[in-house]
């Protein structure tokens, strides 16, 4: 018996299109790349960056930075992304003189480009390394994007931090810099803080050999190098938050601590013994191992309300969130720092791989929490907001800051952990896990693209039914019969084509089934619409016996 089956597939799950959608874009965004991207002419390898960090001072902080770079072709103009700060002074020197100042002028646009632009008296050479050095002063975020003063209460006064978020385009606010994912290099970091703040922290520990002067007044926090990483990974802390670690029960080969305010110790506890479990198994997991020196989680009130909360009021619910939060960030160890995207173009490498595994890789640590069960039904969620012609796809071009920012949605995060969710399956799960092995040994510090993941997929459903896309994808399809349940095999039994008209499948033992679902576990990113007759005898028996489906 044939069946013709109607699969309603919502969304551009690889953002490649076989044919051009009904969208047309201004053509004023054709300079886009030409105004935003920073020329390639020069490229940085290493930052010495020294940061002077008060919370008390909430007006601005000021720094300096001396940039490494070299260049590809003779040129006498270095392009940098510095926002929000006032530029004191410009100093270029050749590494192979170090005396003479090449320093001519340079400018800073007065728009979202953010575009410092340094010209020299005489004209670079390639692959020959030179020292931009730049003093600056900068102003704290008042939106939680770059270097910013947070506070929170304890005992009844306002207590008061300094800490960051530089991703995706806010590095450009702590310090100039080319401030472009694909960007990677060395990082060097000092801090020097009030000494009324003890905890300062940073990428990585403390150093043991001091290089820089000290500053009267102000306490000297200097850093070991980091690796090779993007600029947008950085982060710091000035505060007197409390922490706890493993010194006594280390669980994970590494110190890992978490921070936080005071009274916050019983989800600190579990933050910590959960934190380095979920890395090992993460480690396992990638036959990948982490690479920095340390591990610090901080709970800056800002973001961790929800997270870190006072002792006494521990649910189950407020520890799966915990969980899954710091598993997210986990993840990005890798997805993300270890392989990070080419461009903001491809948020979703980052987000949506975080997304699945902060799901996944919960389960791994805790399964009696059936973190991917509850994934199915946020999945619900993600398919009504994908259901509009104006959603972006998941690989979408994008230039500037604000076109930046609006790729971190539900379509990098939900729906595109959705469809690597649907890898897995159709891939089966270890053939899955040995392709993410492959993928981080091969290409760990470079930047990625998605070329690796291009699917096509098949009929985009729209809740505007007078609309139409041009959208088309292959579509992975299973089904389970009530005369052969079983709905732990997600592999593909079929797949559907790009092709019209659509395919009838050949069910074998249909005629004689009960009722049969399509999309066992619903691993595929689509919906599957029934006859009246199949609703019925599905809704007879899960009324009967629930457990049966």
């Amino acid at each position: 018996m044939y069946l013709l089956v109607c699969l309603a597939v919502l969304g551009a799950a690889f953002g490649v299109p076989l044919e051009p959608t009904s969208v047309t874009q201004d053509a004023s965004t054709r300079n886009l790349p030409a105004l935003y991207v920073l020329p390639t002419e020069t490229f940085p390898t290493f930052y010495d960056v020294a940061l002077f960090l008060d919370p008390s001072n909430e007006e601005y902080f000021f720094g300096n930075v001396s940039i490494r770079i070299s260049t590809f072709v003779p040129t006498n103009e270095i392009y940098l992304h510095a926002m929000e700060m006032d530029i004191d002074n410009v100093e270029v020197y050749s590494e192979r003189d170090g005396v003479t100042d090449l320093f001519y002028n340079f400018t800073t646009s007065d728009d979202d480009t953010h575009l410092l632009r340094i010209i020299t008296t005489e004209t670079l050479q390639p692959l020959q390394p030179y020292t931009v050095h730049i003093n600056y002063v900068g102003r704290y975020a008042e939106n939680m994007f770059g270097i910013y003063v947070s506070k929170y209460e304890e005992n009844g006064s306002t207590q008061s931090l300094v800490t960051s978020q530089l991703q995706p385009t806010f590095a450009r606010r702590a310090f100039p810099c080319y401030d472009e994912p694909a960007q990677k290099a060395i990082f060097r970091t000092t801090i020097y803080a009030p000494e009324a703040y003890a905890v300062v922290r940073s990428n990585t520990v403390l150093r043991n050999d001091t290089l820089k002067d000290n500053v009267a007044g102000w306490v000297k926090h200097e850093f070991e190098d980091t690796l090779v990483m993007s600029s947008y990974l950085l982060a710091y802390l000035v505060s007197n938050f409390e922490y706890i670690d493993n010194t006594e029960n280390p669980l994970y080969h590494i110190p890992f601590r978490v921070y936080s305010r005071p009274g916050t110790n019983e989800t600190a506890r579990f933050a910590l013994d959960f934190g380095q479990r979920n890395m090992v198994a993460l480690e396992n997991y990638t036959e990948f191992a982490y690479e920095f020196p340390k591990m610090d989680k901080v709970a800056v009130p800002d973001f961790a309300a929800a997270l870190l909360v006072q002792d006494g009021v521990t649910t189950t619910a407020v520890r799966q969130n915990i969980g899954r939060i710091i598993c997210h960030e986990n993840v990005h160890q890798w997805f993300g720092n270890e392989v990070g995207p080419q461009s903001w173009t491809y948020t979703w490498l980052n987000e949506g791989f975080a997304n699945f595994f902060e799901n996944f890789a919960t389960d791994l640590v805790l399964p009696e929490w059936r973190m991917m069960d509850q994934f199915v039904i946020a999945l619900q969620n993600v398919f009504q907001s994908d259901a509009v012609l104006s959603v972006n796809p998941m690989t979408h071009e994008v230039y500037t800051p604000s076109q930046i920012l609006g790729t971190f949605n539900a379509v990098a995060y939900q729906k595109s952990g959705s469809v690597i969710r649907m890898m897995q399956h159709f891939l089966t799960p270890e053939i899955f896990r040995q392709g993410l092995i492959i993928y981080i040994k091969e290409n760990h510090h470079c930047e990625e693209n998605s070329a690796q993941c291009q699917l096509c997929l098949r009929e985009r459903y729209l809740t505007d039914t007078s609309l139409t896309s041009n959208d088309r994808w292959h579509i992975p399809v299973n089904w389970v019969l009530s005369t052969d349940i079983d709905f732990q095999d997600t592999s593909p039994q079929f797949w559907v084509g790009v092709g019209f008209p659509s395919p009838s499948i050949d069910i074998p033992g249909l005629q004689e089934a009960e009722w049969f679902i399509f999309n066992k576990q619903q691993t595929g990113y689509y919906r599957v619409n029934y006859d009246n007759e199949n609703w019925e005898a599905l809704a007879g028996v899960l009324s009967s016996d629930h457990s049966i489906i």
